[in-house]
């Protein structure tokens, strides 16, 4: 997908990466981590036994970082982007159904009124996709380790002059600013 999206914009980066299947898969996800992005050996680690959703739009977003993508928000748009525009069909479901989880979320900070409205009028196959993605977490995430591990991600993203963890979800103004430049209107994988 990275390579198709490539060669329509060859702006999005050239390089590569590759995505490996981390030996403590299961210690990530225990901390609500799905990958994490080595700079040194260039390696997307990306936990292998992740929600086929989760895993496809984690590479995505990890391969961001390895085509020069830095920051966290960027490297979800990207995912996001990449993912929708993909050839595969579970990759463009991937991309939606993730990009969905943030823009509900940002909906729910903004207005929680438009989020139970929003939610009442979902596709049921959608619901239940979010629905097994949380009941995954909720089984698989220890609370604990999940604070723990989230605040040493916010201060290391701090250090490196973002805006901590909150900058995941900042995807959601790059999504609101490209609506915005087409009219109203998103050219593929409109996560609404």
């Amino acid at each position: 997908a990275w390579e198709e999206a490539v060669e329509r914009q060859p702006v999005l980066g050239r390089g590569g990466g590759v995505v490996v299947r981390p030996a403590l898969s299961g210690g990530l996800v225990r901390a609500g981590i799905s990958g994490i992005f080595n700079p040194f050996t260039q390696e997307a680690h990306v936990a292998g036994h992740l929600p086929a959703p989760d895993l496809l739009f984690t590479a995505c977003h990890e391969l961001a970082h390895a085509r020069g993508w830095a920051r966290e928000d960027e490297a979800n748009y990207l995912a996001w982007r990449v993912g929708s525009r993909a050839t595969s069909p579970e990759l463009r479901a991937a991309a939606r159904l993730l990009t969905l989880g943030h823009v509900l979320a940002a909906l729910g900070r903004a207005d929680r009124g438009a989020l139970v409205a929003r939610l009442e009028g979902m596709d049921p196959q959608v619901e239940a996709a979010i629905v097994a993605r949380a009941r995954f977490w909720d089984r698989e995430r220890s609370r604990t380790a999940s604070r723990a591990a989230s605040a040493v991600n916010d201060a290391y993203l701090r250090s490196q002059g973002q805006e901590g963890v909150a900058s995941y979800g900042r995807m959601v103004d790059l999504l609101v600013a490209e609506w915005r430049a087409g009219g109203g209107a998103l050219p593929a994988g409109d996560p609404r």
